[in-house]
């Protein structure tokens, strides 16, 4: 069976990967981007993930089964200079898509931008390496992830 997937951050090096896997299997993917545009093998869009309203709209529309989010702010120093932005960006819209994806029973996965909980909102995400990343994903995350066994319950 083939599954709607939904890819935040389809133009960057992980979400390109993982969309460019799950479109050759002939699953539905549809990428997000914020900008960087690529010639992808698959649908995407340009859409500012901090614009709730528009984000519902895509979910409504698309209702995917798989949720993949691979958008961040990524770079540690960006991080450190805006604090603000990053907690925006890495954690509020992480539980929105969190929220989202339990409302259309999706499937959710992220990669784990945040090495540690926050304690507080002054503490600031800290970034893994994408290439670590990644290279998980294909031998852990991507076999296990369409597996209907692995959906929650």
């Amino acid at each position: 069976m083939s599954e709607r997937i939904l890819i935040t951050g389809a133009s960057g090096l992980l979400g390109a990967a993982l969309g460019l896997g799950l479109a050759r299997a002939e699953h539905n993917v549809l990428g997000i981007r914020r900008s960087h545009p690529r010639s992808l093998p698959f649908p995407e869009t340009c859409l500012d993930l901090l614009k709730f309203s528009e984000l519902d709209a895509l979910f409504a529309g698309f209702r995917p089964t798989v949720v993949i989010h691979a958008a961040a702010l990524s770079r540690v120093l960006d991080c450190e200079r805006q604090p603000a932005e990053a907690l925006l960006q890495n954690v509020k819209t992480t539980a929105q898509l969190v929220q989202w994806s339990h409302a259309y029973n999706a499937y959710f996965l992220s990669y784990p931008l945040i090495r540690s909980l926050m304690d507080s909102a002054a503490a600031l995400p800290r970034p893994i390496c994408q290439h670590q990343l990644m290279s998980t994903a294909r031998r852990n995350v991507m076999p296990r992830m369409l597996s209907r066994d692995s959906r929650p319950r």
